[in-house]
């Protein structure tokens, strides 16, 4: 099995888990097809990494890729692991965003990688990062999330 099938295995147990919550998840996240993200690390509870590919589709007038489309991406690797770390509903409550370098066509594909820094009863810190094939980085997230009182999910 790969690590791609792996991370979707822990989504499904995911979905059986909060369907005792009362929330009815959809995994993969329709929005993570249409990126076409493909997950390549996984270490329990910390980080996620997922490819994405260049989408001339997502992309700006000057063919560079749109930077929501980039955000978008890094919210959907940083949402299953938030969901993976607090074994619980997760929302956002921040997501900022750095671009340092364009994502070009002839870049092929990005590496997103999220990684949890902190976790306290409430609220989870993370960061990511994006990188292109060469290893240059394209851009820094953080964010901070909200772990749901499981009471206050329906």
């Amino acid at each position: 099995m790969n690590i791609h099938q792996d991370v979707l295995n822990l989504q499904a147990g995911m979905r059986e888990k909060f369907a005792a919550f009362g929330v009815d998840l959809v995994l993969p996240p329709p929005s993570s097809l249409t990126l076409k993200l493909e997950y390549t690390g996984h270490e329990e509870g910390r980080m996620l990494r997922a490819r994405m590919p260049y989408n001339a589709n997502m992309t700006n007038p000057i063919r560079l890729m749109q930077g929501g489309f980039i955000a978008a991406g890094i919210d959907d690797v940083m949402g299953p692991l938030s969901y993976m770390c607090a074994g619980q509903p997760v929302v956002t409550l921040q997501l900022s965003v750095t671009y340092l370098r364009p994502f070009l066509e002839q870049d092929e594909y990005v590496e997103i990688e999220a990684e949890v820094i902190n976790k306290t009863r409430t609220i989870l810190y993370m960061e990511a990062t994006v990188k292109n094939k060469q290893g240059q980085l394209l851009c820094k997230a953080t964010a901070q999330s909200m772990i749901v009182a499981k009471d206050k999910v329906k």
